[in-house]
């Protein structure tokens, strides 16, 4: 699983870019650790047209743990997996940034959608081929159970970035200065819990973040 994005964009929006890829890649980051997802590293990169992009490495230990445990142990890798891949969207969202961006989230929808599929797949006891898309179009016997596990996963992933937020903050200014971060250093930002006064906890908040970016775009 490999989740990524790279934005279009004009030299003057170069810091504003960052940080929202910041915050993407926060999301898919603070999500996975919760979930008990190993990552190898989170990073943040640029391409020569200056545009940026940013990748969530996961380890292969967790998959192959479950792989080896069974159906109960690979269905809930492939849910927090994708759960995984939606955090990366919402937490754009909880910052404030348009939801028009599909270009940019197209792969990690995919990504959740492709899971959401092979569960169904599973539960139902059909066949699953490794490594090929699990596509399951409207009318497919298991397309209302894919859209009922892609809503669920949306609203936990939502409330779970929402119980967390503070740590995706932290995760994404560091990332505006850093370009890579190892597991062990996200562990760590995301468990400081600095001492911050009222004012400064209310402004790192979803709803005072997307006022301030809508007070910017006006």
């Amino acid at each position: 699983m490999i989740m990524r994005g790279f934005l279009p964009g004009l030299s003057a929006m170069i810091e504003e870019k960052r940080r929202l890829v910041a915050y993407h890649e926060a999301g898919h980051a603070v999500v996975a650790r919760k979930l008990g997802i190993a990552i190898v590293y989170i990073r943040i990169t640029r391409d020569n047209s200056g545009d940026y992009g940013g990748r969530v490495e996961p380890s292969k230990m967790t998959w192959e743990t479950a792989q080896a445990s069974g159906n109960s142990a690979i269905l809930a890798y492939l849910y927090a997996d994708l759960m995984t891949a939606l955090a990366g969207p919402t937490a754009e969202q909880l910052a404030g940034y348009p939801d028009d961006r599909e270009d940019f989230c197209e792969p990690d929808l995919d990504h959740a959608h492709n899971n959401g599929a092979l569960m169904a797949r599973i539960e139902a006891g059909l066949p699953i081929i490794p490594d090929e898309p699990q596509v399951l179009e409207p009318g497919h016997p298991l397309h209302s159970a894919l859209r009922a596990i892609v809503k669920n996963a949306e609203a936990e992933v939502d409330a779970l970035l929402r119980k967390h937020w503070r740590a995706v903050v932290r995760v994404a200014g560091v990332l505006c200065n850093r370009d890579r971060l190892t597991q062990t250093e996200l562990d760590h930002i995301i468990a400081m819990g600095p001492v911050i006064s009222l004012a400064d906890r209310a402004a790192a908040s979803p709803t005072a973040i997307a006022r301030q970016r809508r007070a910017q775009s006006h």
